[in-house]
């Protein structure tokens, strides 16, 4: 038995909801109009993909390892909105575009994941705080930079909460860093 909604089942039921529904005649799953906005929004979101694996692998690894609440914490948050994020990149990659795109990570994040798994204690805490800053900061960069170029309103809110979210995270990573300088 199939539990899929025709979309005038769905109409009626966000109707019901209390949800405003609107018609209109253009498609949401649409790619960006030019080759240029089309092409900064697909290798953004891959980027983003891509950096938040890496993001939620060395968050997943605080969980288990970190010695301070507060890193650990923090690494849950990041852990969970990430993995979030990314989901949200794989469909809006599907969708807009028709890409099947699985994340990943490059041999040298790799290694220093592994590099950072033989840390323990305060050492583990200081050195991944300091990872964490550096990663956020080149995707601040990168959100910064492609932020005029992209056509999707969804993807340029994203572009701005991760410049926003991450900036904010870089100074709880500093707060982190401060404690163990005490």
């Amino acid at each position: 038995m199939s539990h899929r909604l025709t979309p005038m089942t769905r109409f009626a039921v966000l109707a019901a909801l209390g949800f405003a529904v609107t018609a209109t005649t253009a498609r949401a799953a649409e790619p960006a109009p030019t080759r240029e906005q089309q092409r900064a929004e697909v290798e953004y979101m891959k980027f983003v993909a891509d950096h938040h694996l890496m993001g939620t692998l060395m968050a997943e690894l605080c969980e288990n390892k970190a010695v301070s609440g507060r890193l650990e914490r923090l690494c849950r948050r990041i852990d969970r909105a990430q993995s979030r994020e990314i989901g949200l990149l794989e469909g809006w990659l599907d969708g807009w575009y028709g890409i099947d795109y699985s994340p990943d990570i490059s041999e040298a994040d790799a290694a220093d994941l592994y590099d950072l798994a033989g840390l323990r204690g305060a050492e583990f805490d200081v050195a991944l705080s300091r990872m964490f800053i550096e990663h956020h900061k080149q995707i601040i960069e990168r959100s910064r930079a492609v932020l005029p170029k992209l056509y999707h309103k969804k993807l340029r809110q994203l572009a701005e909460d991760i410049i926003r979210t991450q900036s904010r995270e870089i100074k709880e990573f500093e707060a982190v860093i401060e404690s163990y300088d005490d």
